[in-house]
């Protein structure tokens, strides 16, 4: 790491080569009546280097110091330690190069870690898969990790091509917090039978190009002042499913042990966008065609029930539009058939909705109405349904300075993933200063 301070400290040398990032202090306030505590109290300093070295050569690294600010003391020991008592991590984001020129006048490369975002619709882009989901923040839907990945663009006078490699698949983020009940359904484990203990596995591919590795091509272009793009993608679902369980008898019970998987997928995309009479309209469509799977019941060694999870291909897409008023009000609408992590037979619909203006020459934003809604059955709405309500206030003081503050209220009625949310109502704090 020591090395590594000295590199990114050093690049500024380098002419061309720029330093920039922010601090950023970000709370949250679990308000639940039976739970009210702070479940995040984080500092980030951010250091990016980006710039030119020469005409055929670009540069840009990302680094975050954070400061989580919950001492992870359990035992007296632990006070003499000072990661401990004031835990400190590091965290590499993106880190590539740009390669210019490279062979022929009008092909470029990037190598390097990076996230590569495809797709027209805001956060929700279902034809965006070779970078595993970030879910840190709940409620920032579509960050993305970045990948070790190879990328190369070609254009013509009429269409950008692009084609992407990465050779090691790494599954998506999901911290053990409270959200993390809206990523997962419960195992099917077996009833009426005592059950003592359950441990959940993960089956990793195995780190070969044939098993590990994933790729996609992308073809983009204009038609009639509308920008489209089609897409084919090969790799891994990085959101685990059900994949084996295991019953192990004794005297007293059964421990269970399941083991879940990352099946490969083949996802056909295409996506537009564009305007109509001040309109701004978009559309994203993937077509997913998963690898079977089955989930196996064992009691012992012996199979004693097959389920399949995975095996008819299925289409998620996306369909939004934005306007802004002639008063200055900002409003825009998405309707969302399948999140991030559902697949298959599991799809739901989504509607998210969001009005905001701002104020005293953009140094303030409100938004006083944010919603997402959950419809998993449009036939038994009234019992089944979720939504999140998520009213937001920003204020630029001075430049470079933003202060943000807001709220979500979660309610519904079912096992949907909104409503297993419900006891999860947050206040949220966030200070940052860029430079």
């Amino acid at each position: 790491m020591r090395r590594l301070l000295i590199l990114l400290v050093g690049l500024p040398l380098f002419a061309g080569v720029k330093p920039g990032g922010y601090v950023e202090y970000y709370g949250r306030y679990w308000v639940n009546k039976d739970s009210a505590r702070w479940t995040l109290n984080r500092l980030t300093f951010k250091l990016n280097m980006e710039g030119d070295l020469n005409e055929h050569l670009h540069l840009k690294v990302e680094s975050y110091l954070t400061s989580n600010g919950f001492p992870q003391v359990n035992e007296l020991g632990n006070l003499t330690t000072r990661t401990d008592v004031s835990p400190v991590s590091y965290r590499l984001g993106e880190a590539y190069a740009d390669i210019y020129g490279f062979l022929l006048s009008d092909l470029d490369l990037r190598i390097g870690k990076q996230e590569i975002n495809w797709g027209t619709a805001d956060k929700i882009n279902p034809t965006s898969n070779l970078n595993p989901y970030d879910m840190d923040d709940f409620l920032s839907f579509g960050d993305k990790l970045p990948v070790n990945a190879l990328r190369a663009f070609y254009s013509t006078s009429s269409v950008n091509f692009e084609f992407a490699f990465v050779p090691l698949f790494t599954p998506s983020y999901i911290p053990s917090n409270e959200f993390t009940s809206a990523f997962f359904n419960q195992m099917p484990l077996p009833q009426n039978i005592p059950i003592k203990n359950v441990s959940y596995n993960l089956v990793k591919p195995a780190p070969k190009v044939s098993e590990s590795s994933s790729f996609s091509f992308k073809a983009s272009g204009t038609v009639f002042d509308w920008d489209v793009s089609c897409s084919y993608y090969h790799g891994r679902l990085t959101f685990p499913v059900p994949d084996s369980l295991i019953m192990i008898p004794d005297t007293s019970g059964y421990d269970v042990n399941t083991f879940l998987g990352f099946p490969k997928i083949d996802v056909i995309g295409a996506d537009f966008s564009g305007s109509l009479a001040g309109i701004g309209l978009w559309g994203e469509f993937a077509y997913f065609i998963p690898e079977k799977t089955i989930l196996e019941t064992k009691l012992n060694s012996v199979t004693v029930s097959e389920d399949t999870v995975l095996d008819k291909p299925y289409l998620k897409y996306v369909l939004g539009s934005d306007y802004t008023f002639s008063n200055g009000v900002y409003v825009n609408f998405q309707f969302i058939h399948g999140f991030i992590n559902e697949n298959g037979d599991s799809l739901n619909d989504y509607i998210t909705f969001r009005v905001e203006k701002k104020f005293l020459n953009d140094r303030l934003k409100i938004a006083p109405m944010g919603i997402a809604a959950e419809i998993p059955d449009w036939s038994d709405v009234k019992s089944s349904y979720g939504y999140i309500l998520n009213p937001e206030v920003t204020y630029l003081p001075f430049d470079n300075v933003e202060f943000k503050i807001w709220g979500i209220l979660i309610d519904g009625k079912g096992t949907n993933s909104f409503a297993r949310l419900r006891e999860v109502d947050e206040t949220y704090l966030k200070l940052k200063v860029s430079f």
